[in-house]
């Protein structure tokens, strides 16, 4: 995991994005441009960071997620209303 991903929410701001529905509109290399996802959780061992689970073909070992935390989720997504 990288730094920009451990960079924590508070804990009400964290909590106010699960459920939130989102599309990477910056260059991030891990998933392609436009891609959606669903905020579904905090990770378990780094407080603040969100998992989301993209809009992708789930791979052979299981659903395509991604960590992010407030830095990297301000730079590289947008929120859906």
């Amino acid at each position: 995991m990288d730094t920009e991903s451990l960079t924590p929410f508070t804990a009400i701001e964290a909590q106010t994005k699960v459920g939130k529905r989102v599309r990477v509109t910056g260059e991030y290399s891990t998933v392609p441009l436009g891609t959606m996802g669903t905020v579904i959780g905090l990770h378990s061992q780094h407080k603040g960071v969100l998992v989301i689970q993209w809009d992708l073909p789930p791979t052979m070992s299981g659903p395509v997620q991604g960590w992010f935390g407030k830095t990297k989720y301000e730079k590289y997504l947008v929120e859906i209303n």
